[in-house]
């Protein structure tokens, strides 16, 4: 059998909350040892056999000449609905602050922002019929699955104040900029676009204008804009819950950045999309 992200994270400690790998989880370490040939040797959990186990089976699998492989997102999105399968999904739905519906086909309804999705044992399905990309389904099935269901702690932080960002901090950021400079001089019509969404106006000490979206049920997003003057451009910057890590990775994060920019723009665009970097 191909030895690939999915079976790799299987055979992995899994220990929650761990970076001692350099990576942000298990599955992150997972995806570098397949795409990257990451060496079994960086997780210091792994006993001396099972190493060697692992090593094993990567060079059987690709003794084997396989064809292309198959996008870490996709993989990623196969893992989580892998577990879902057998999940309890009237506790999932309870802990995420989501609906249980009982169907059949039983599952737990939910938003993303401004769009409703069933998300069932086998298969993410948008409401309104429409095609669901694939980082919609990583999202979605990640804060069911990984959720802890503690409330927002209430704390704004940046991105770049979580671990293991570096490599992701500018791809965030880049989503983040496009909004304020795409709104430049007409940030009423951006508060009406996030008025769409679901966004509220807040007050802030410093921005010239902060809207909070509630991109999950338990995740919070504060968007801080500044208009542009004679000195600066217009500019922006996407905060955080400090909790936020309870039930997204830094991948998904990414990808919510450039999917609040998508959202935003006039028109809307279609959430059919990669994340890059």
């Amino acid at each position: 059998m191909a030895y690939k992200v999915v079976e790799i994270y299987k055979d992995l400690p899994r220990r929650a909350g761990c970076s001692d790998c350099g990576k942000p989880g298990c599955f992150a370490f997972a995806t570098a040892a397949h795409l990257e040939g990451l060496s079994f040797d960086r997780c210091p959990h792994l006993s001396l056999d099972a190493r060697k186990a692992m090593e094993a089976k990567a060079e059987a699998s690709r003794a084997q000449h396989e064809g292309p492989r198959e996008a870490p997102e996709e993989q990623a999105a196969s893992l989580l609905q892998h577990e879902l399968a057998t999940a309890d999904l009237g506790a999932l739905a309870q802990r995420a602050r989501a609906r249980h519906l009982d169907g059949p086909p039983e599952a737990v309804g939910l938003e993303l922002f401004d769009r409703s999705y069933e998300v069932r044992r086998d298969a993410v399905i948008a409401v309104d019929g429409g095609e669901v990309d694939v980082w919609v389904k990583v999202v979605l099935l990640m804060y069911l699955t990984r959720g802890t269901g503690a409330e927002p702690k209430g704390t704004w932080i940046a991105y770049r104040d979580l671990p293991n960002t570096i490599s992701k901090q500018a791809t965030f950021e880049k989503w983040v900029d496009r909004i304020p400079r795409a709104y430049a001089g007409r940030f009423d019509e951006l508060a009406e676009a996030a008025r769409r969404l679901g966004g509220e106006r807040v007050a802030h000490d410093s921005a010239d204008q902060a809207l909070r979206f509630q991109a999950l049920p338990l995740v919070p997003l504060l968007l801080l804009l500044w208009d542009a003057d004679a000195d600066f451009e217009a500019r922006g910057s996407l905060l955080l819950d400090a909790g936020v890590l309870d039930f997204l990775d830094q991948e998904a994060l990414t990808f919510l950045a450039e999917a609040l920019m998508r959202l935003l723009a006039s028109p809307p665009a279609p959430l059919h999309l990669r994340v890059e970097g």
